[in-house]
């Protein structure tokens, strides 16, 4: 895997790379989700059609 790196050095890196990976794929999931929102938002804002309840 690593050369010349003990047992417990690559422990810390897989560790690192899987926190990395996790991090990476919920700001994914966040931005894409926010993005969503905000476009919900946006066009219940600016549409005209509204149904009374």
């Amino acid at each position: 895997f690593i050369p010349y790196a003990d047992n417990m050095n690559v422990y810390i890196i897989f560790i690192g790379i899987a926190a990395l990976y996790y991090s990476t794929t919920q700001l994914a999931r966040n931005a894409l989700a926010l993005g969503t929102n905000i476009h919900t938002i946006f066009e219940l804002e600016t549409t005209t059609l509204y149904r009374p309840f």
